[in-house]
């Protein structure tokens, strides 16, 4: 092989199969022992406005995550989008169909402050608004936070369980392979939950909870055996993703142990309690015996006092019968005797003896009487 035939440039299929024009020849041409020039990358002009943010998302020129002090500073001094603006970057994010780049929007947005996350995520809001994935009913007033909206778990799970395939896809669009509707539905889930922290205040482990269940759990079904799983693991492609989701998980067994800890001690600590107020009433029942014997035998006691009162009364109310009767009947004589004596003294002439006798024998009736209501 001579020196000229390993100088010679091998070239790559695609240029070595270009057609004859003398234009495409020239570029493809490789000049031996030339150095190869990195075509010079355009500088895009910097974000000074939302509308110019919005129009490079969607036109697919903004690449990064973050923007600059001086952007920002720029953004929030520029004026608002008028409705004609408005009305065109709406009209540009038809092209938007997997919400690759409305997904972009809502994650730069949580970086921002002041008025303009506010701006994003109205427009964020209606973009997903006019998207199919958010057209069912069970999502009716999710995106516009109403009360009688679905709940976050249902939201989300109405999200999931829908046929993204069977979407409608903007007109003149490539038709939709399952890649893209997997994809559709990832982001999908992942605005709603971005919108759910903007404007409920969804906490990172509640997000991630989501994720689990609705996301990541199906995915990771299909690696069965452990050599599945350790490839699954080792060509992951963002390790810090699951060094984070480690954590989360990490903090929420803790969080879960503590609680469990937190609950024998409660449980130690109500049976205790429990046994103390057994024990307690144990006495208390003790006492409420004795005091029921002592309740029924001062009842008794009373039942045969009360009784014993009714038979003293009978007998001293009959005493007193009794009494009375004796008491009138000699009374009722003396007197007799007393009248028949008047009676003899105003005879004429009076008779004094017998007013003598029978005065005499009234008199030691009364004193007998005396005698008598003495000796009882």
């Amino acid at each position: 092989m001579t020196n000229t035939e390993s100088a010679k440039p091998i070239l790559p299929e695609s240029q070595s199969s270009m057609g004859s024009n003398p234009l495409e020849q020239g570029a493809a041409t490789t000049v031996p022992g030339a150095i190869k020039k990195a075509k010079p990358r355009t500088k895009l002009p910097p974000i000074e406005s939302v509308e110019q943010l919005l129009r490079a998302i969607y036109s697919g020129t903004f690449k990064r995550s973050t923007l600059d002090k001086a952007e920002l500073a720029a953004m929030r001094s520029s004026p608002a989008m008028n409705s004609s603006q408005r009305d065109e970057l709406l009209n540009l994010t038809l092209s938007d169909r997997t919400l690759d780049r409305t997904r972009q929007l809502m994650l730069i947005s949580t970086r921002l402050e002041g008025s303009l996350p506010g701006q994003i995520r109205d427009f964020a809001r209606e973009v997903l608004g006019r998207h199919s994935a958010f057209g069912a009913e069970s999502l009716a007033g999710v995106l516009d936070n109403l009360p009688e909206a679905a709940t976050e778990d249902k939201a989300v799970q109405a999200l999931i369980s829908q046929d993204y395939m069977s979407l409608l896809w903007p007109e003149g669009s490539k038709t939709a392979k399952k890649k893209d509707g997997e994809q559709c539905k990832a982001n999908a889930v992942h605005c709603l939950l971005l919108l759910f922290r903007a404007t409920r205040g969804m906490s990172v482990e509640r997000i991630q909870r989501h994720l689990q269940i609705g996301l990541w759990a199906p995915a990771g079904r299909r690696y069965k055996s452990e050599v599945d799983m350790l490839h699954a693991l080792l060509n992951t492609r963002d390790p810090a993703a699951v060094s984070i989701t480690h954590a989360l998980l990490e903090k929420q067994v803790l969080e879960h142990s503590r609680n469990a800890q937190a609950a024998r001690s409660g449980e130690e600590r109500a049976t205790l309690r429990a046994s103390q107020l057994e024990e307690h009433l144990t006495g208390v029942e003790e006492k409420l015996a004795a005091a029921q014997v002592e309740a029924d035998r001062l009842t008794k006691q009373l039942q045969q006092a009360t009784q014993a009162h009714a038979n003293d009364s009978a007998h001293w109310k009959d005493d007193y019968e009794k009494l009375r009767g004796q008491v009138l009947r000699r009374l009722k004589d003396e007197l007799t005797l007393l009248d028949e004596g008047l009676q003899a003294l105003r005879r004429d002439p009076p008779k004094v003896h017998v007013m003598v006798d029978h005065a005499e024998r009234a008199i030691d009736g009364l004193k007998s009487e005396m005698e008598r209501l003495r000796g009882r």
